[in-house]
């Protein structure tokens, strides 16, 4: 049976979440932040003439900048 109304999202899971994100990304192995990365990442292409990378997330853009702006996390040399 589907509805109209959108899907409903526990705050306090949502901030749990993000702590233990934010936790992993600033303290976790190599490892374990490429897969939080690979997770979140839908899509990463390089252009060789400028050397910049294009990132496309799965997942809205201010929640990636709201966790990983303090945590030290460069996609560029991430070693994806």
């Amino acid at each position: 049976m589907a509805t109209d109304e959108p899907p409903q999202i526990d705050q306090e899971a949502a901030l749990a979440y993000r702590r233990q994100t934010e936790k992993v990304l600033a303290q976790g192995s190599p490892a374990e932040r490429k897969q939080i990365v690979r997770t979140w990442v839908a899509d990463m292409k390089l252009a060789p003439e400028s050397l910049e990378v294009e990132v496309t997330y799965r997942i809205p853009e201010p929640v990636v900048n709201s966790v990983v702006a303090g945590a030290g996390f460069e996609p560029a040399t991430s070693g994806l």
